[in-house]
């Protein structure tokens, strides 16, 4: 329909128009036309890439919260077995020394390695937060796209607006 317009608003300049106006109109047209092609094209792009970090992003944060879930389950497992094992120390303890020597040691190599495994849980917490941390950054960078996407259609619309006021003037000039 816009082409159709188009050719009927040339064939009228043709008629109605000098040539050095009618040709600084199809220019000025033109290059209207072109501009918001671009920006459609522009806009196009940054609603799809937009869309795609969303999906990401929510993709990520989900999978993030289900890790942290399972270290979290993990964690408190390890800390009662833990508490469990002091308990357990302290009644073998007061039974029997000699055990209780042996246990002893059992039981601060069972400390140590829990510990290890809880500083590792502990990092693997603090990277999956960081993680989420960046997400959250790239979710603002989504609003940023989003923001220049209004600023796109603002500046499509102006387009529009003045390819319309061409067009008008071109009808005038007849």
């Amino acid at each position: 329909a816009l082409t159709e317009q188009i050719s009927c608003l040339e064939a009228d300049l043709a008629v109605a128009l000098p040539e050095e106006e009618e040709r600084e109109l199809k220019e000025t047209l033109a290059s209207q036309e072109q501009e918001l092609t671009e920006l459609r094209a522009k806009i196009d792009s940054i609603e799809t890439s937009r869309k795609n970090l969303q999906d990401e992003f929510q993709s990520s944060i989900h999978k993030k919260e289900e890790e942290s879930t399972k270290l979290r389950i993990i964690l408190q497992e390890a800390r009662d077995k833990l508490s469990r094992l002091h308990a357990e120390n302290e009644k073998l303890r007061n039974e029997n020394s000699d055990a209780v020597n042996s246990m002893s040691e059992m039981l601060n190599d069972a400390v140590r390695g829990r510990a290890e495994v809880e500083m590792s849980l502990q990092e693997s917490i603090h990277l999956l937060e960081q993680q989420k941390r960046m997400d959250i950054k790239k979710n603002s960078q989504i609003s940023k796209m989003e923001h220049e996407v209004q600023i796109l259609q603002t500046k499509e619309r102006y387009q529009e607006t003045l390819i319309a006021s061409l067009k008008n003037q071109i009808k005038r000039g007849m």
